[in-house]
């Protein structure tokens, strides 16, 4: 595959067993084929960020749907937490957002539709998600299914988040719809 484009492949992930049970399978404590694959990836992706952001944004998506996009921006956020960095994952794919119930957690709570209308601050649905990293990671949920996400994505409150994600966070993971269905990517 490698010979058929000029991009670079920077890891490679085997199918893991527990995607529909656990929506994070990595762990500092865990060893696991998965888990040492993300932790390539990680190190291989630190080598395609520019080191003079303090913040750096990883956009995750794929052609179509199902492809493990929100699976694999949930790991690669823990595996930075367990750097010890300080991190964001952001529930971006606001028409079918996984995240949120992969977590188990409540589908009414507030999250980046009413935060892009204006109805919340990002401290207000920051969520904390703690785990045995050594700080947590903060999860911003999608929040309701808006009937216009594109146009939120793209409105006048997208630079109030990026600023306080700049000022709050070293990495920030977007989970995103697929690009080869939407143009919300």
């Amino acid at each position: 595959m490698q010979s058929l484009s000029t991009i670079p492949v920077i890891g490679e992930l085997e199918q893991t067993e527990n995607t529909r049970s656990d929506a994070i399978v990595i762990g500092s404590n865990k060893r696991s084929m998965f888990g040492e694959q993300i932790r390539t990836l990680r190190t291989n992706m630190t080598f395609y960020l520019p080191q003079n952001n303090t913040t750096n944004y990883i956009m995750i998506t794929s052609s179509v749907s199902g492809e493990g996009k929100s699976f694999l921006s949930s790991n690669i956020a823990k595996s930075y937490a367990i750097q010890g960095k300080k991190v964001a994952l952001l529930e971006f794919d606001l028409r079918r957002p996984k995240i949120t119930k992969a977590l188990k957690l409540p589908d009414n709570l507030p999250g980046l539709s009413a935060l892009l209308i204006g109805k919340y601050t990002a401290e207000e649905i920051k969520y904390p998600l703690e785990t045995e990293a050594p700080i947590p990671f903060d999860f911003y949920p999608a929040g309701y299914v808006p009937p216009n996400p594109q146009e939120l994505v793209s409105g006048t409150y997208m630079d109030a988040l990026k600023s306080y994600l700049d000022a709050n966070y070293e990495i920030v993971i977007i989970d995103t719809p697929p690009l080869g269905i939407v143009a919300d990517a």
